[in-house]
């Protein structure tokens, strides 16, 4: 039995083409962040960047501590069409954030997961972040190399002396380095079946086609030298190293470019000896539909460096406690299986309608990009996690039969506000005094109400010391 409520999303949402009618949009976003700075660069591990800086964010008055970032797969797809963007998204960044242990709340989601697609088109935007993993490189990027279509090569001879022999590298990234490192290089080609290097020292030789699809080749463009990613000399001349924070991904000066969908999932988690669910792990996921674009020269680079290879997202073992995830739900004529992963997998839904009433409000979208906090405030935020501003409380009388889930612990979301509610209130007692002020005007109220109530209090009293004088006398 599912440890998830049944109403609940147990994976990722795929959205159809077209918005939604259910999608409910907000001004603020309720996450806030704070990034630490970078004073090492990034390294990439297959596809998980590692980043030794201090980074946080915090949703409703909850701090989350980040433990993973991955370049995987796209997950989100669908959601690009509703910010009206004609690119298709290539890849995607998804940070991984994991509730703070002193701070274990059973209403909040223990897992936080900020989604950014990723674009090789257009113009370069929110990129250099992702540009600086290839800058330990000497800045391949500013070599304004171009490739040539696989199967068209270069001509090496290797009896000149100019022109060396053919190298064996581990990769096309390391080719293309050493070419951009030797200021005299000119062309390279890179087989990617034999991981066999080759680089001229001349003027590119002419092209052949021998029809290999593993072969990549090109040629560099000397006329300006590669800039030096990362390092800024300060004013005493000495060269300190900066490297660009996780913030750039979403500092957007003002403009609400980087608006978000966010919605709950919730994750059924088995244990390693068998097949039963020994607990859930709920979490908030937050999707940046406009993300981060890449020259197609950057991804190339970026790419290889992953070894050409995209991989799916999978949830840290650490932030499942070593437990299995569904992968897959499969319905076979025995019902429902399921495809578990020791990974961390998970399971992409089918395509959101929001034609269920279930799935109202579902997902929410946020104009405003995430809030940018210091460490002082996210402390003093987060002594006030039991405080709920008025504009988020949720206030709605419900039926028990129809608006609670199964279980008897989630309320459907969406109704009024606390705020609207306080709001309507103070419409309607202003209403009133107007509607007063009317049947009494100012001087009846200032002149008549004060003698009245002064009639009524000595009425009071004299009634009281008559009945005081009656209980006497008997």
């Amino acid at each position: 039995m599912s440890s998830c409520p049944s109403s609940s999303n147990k994976g990722f949402i795929k959205l159809p083409d077209g918005k939604p009618g259910s999608i409910q949009e907000v001004v603020n976003n309720p996450i806030s962040t704070i990034f630490g700075p970078l004073s090492t660069p990034l390294s990439l591990y297959q596809n998980s960047i590692i980043d030794q800086s201090s980074n946080s964010c915090q949703y409703r008055g909850h701090r989350y501590d980040l433990k993973d970032i991955q370049i995987c797969k796209t997950i989100h797809s669908g959601y690009q069409l509703l910010e009206s963007i004609k690119e298709t998204p290539i890849a995607e960044l998804v940070l991984s954030f994991s509730i703070s242990a002193n701070q274990n709340d059973q209403n909040a989601p223990s897992t936080l997961l900020l989604c950014m697609l990723i674009y090789n088109t257009g113009t370069p935007s929110h990129d250099t972040y992702l540009t600086q993993l290839i800058s330990d490189y000497s800045s391949l990027a500013a070599c304004n190399f171009t490739n040539n279509e696989p199967g068209i090569y270069y001509t090496i001879d290797p009896s000149l002396p100019s022109q060396p022999q053919p190298q064996t590298q581990p990769n096309y990234i390391d080719c293309l380095s050493q070419c951009c490192n030797d200021m005299q290089c000119y062309a390279y080609n890179y087989d990617s079946s034999s991981q066999m290097c080759s680089i001229s020292y001349s003027n590119p030789p002419p092209k052949q086609t021998n029809g290999s699809k593993t072969m990549q080749s090109g040629s560099i463009n000397r006329n300006t030298l590669p800039s030096c990613g990362g390092i800024q000399t300060t004013t005493n001349g000495n060269k300190t190293a900066q490297f660009t924070t996780i913030e750039s991904l979403f500092d957007t000066e003002g403009s609400t470019i980087q608006s978000s969908y966010s919605y709950m999932m919730c994750l059924d988690l088995y244990d390693n000896g068998d097949d039963q669910i020994a607990s859930s792990n709920t979490v908030y996921v937050s999707v940046f539909p406009n993300g981060i674009h890449l020259s197609s020269k950057v991804w190339d680079l970026l790419y290889a460096k992953m070894n050409n290879t995209l991989i799916d997202y999978h949830m840290p073992y650490t932030m499942r406690n070593n437990m299995r995830t569904v992968e897959f739900y499969t319905i076979t004529t025995e019902g429902t299986s399921i495809i578990l992963s020791t990974d961390g997998a998970i399971n992409s839904t089918a395509p959101f309608t929001g034609c269920s009433n279930t799935m109202q409000f579902s997902i929410e979208k946020s104009v405003q990009p995430p809030k940018k906090l210091t460490e002082m405030s996210l402390k003093r935020s987060s002594d006030r996690r039991d405080l709920i501003p008025t504009e988020q409380y949720k206030c709605s009388p419900f039926h028990q039969k129809t608006d609670l889930d199964k279980s008897g612990k989630y309320v459907k979301r969406g109704g009024a506000t606390l705020a609207d509610i306080v709001k309507d209130e103070n419409t309607i007692l202003t209403d009133e005094n107007n509607t007063a002020t009317e049947m009494f005007p100012d001087k009846f109220v200032n002149a008549i109400l004060p003698a009245a109530g002064v009639l009524v209090i000595v009425l009071l009293v004299g009634y009281g010391v008559k009945k005081a004088m009656d209980s006497a006398s008997q």
